[in-house]
């Protein structure tokens, strides 16, 4: 069965996305099985070089993700899924780690 394309195509959902089909697997969120929280609100706004934008003109545009998708920014708040923020750990916690990582490297005196 290919699943290519099984959003667009809701009357093969039931049969393909059924229990240990390759839907399920494949794709998740179009089955409705996922447990990912981690998602984008279409509705909220955030201010780009003054002007109101959404996630979906954000995810248009990958070259300006570094600039605007940083941690507490209002675009990353919006549009976590986009920034690719769903996996990352905050910065505070990578911080962290990196000082743990460093303290084990250094040299006993």
């Amino acid at each position: 069965v290919v699943v290519g394309g099984l959003r667009a195509r809701p009357e093969m959902q039931k049969e393909v996305c059924g229990m240990g089909e390759q839907g399920r697997l494949v794709c998740p969120e179009t089955c409705g099985v996922c447990e990912d929280s981690c998602e984008d609100d279409g509705h909220m706004k955030f201010l780009v070089g003054g002007i109101r934008r959404t996630c979906l003109w954000l995810s248009l545009r990958t070259h300006l993700h570094d600039s605007e998708c940083a941690w507490g920014s209002p675009a990353a708040e919006a549009c976590p899924e986009t920034c690719d923020l769903c996996r990352a750990p905050p910065p505070t916690l990578r911080k962290l780690r990196g000082k743990n990582e460093n303290l084990r490297k250094r040299p006993s005196l």
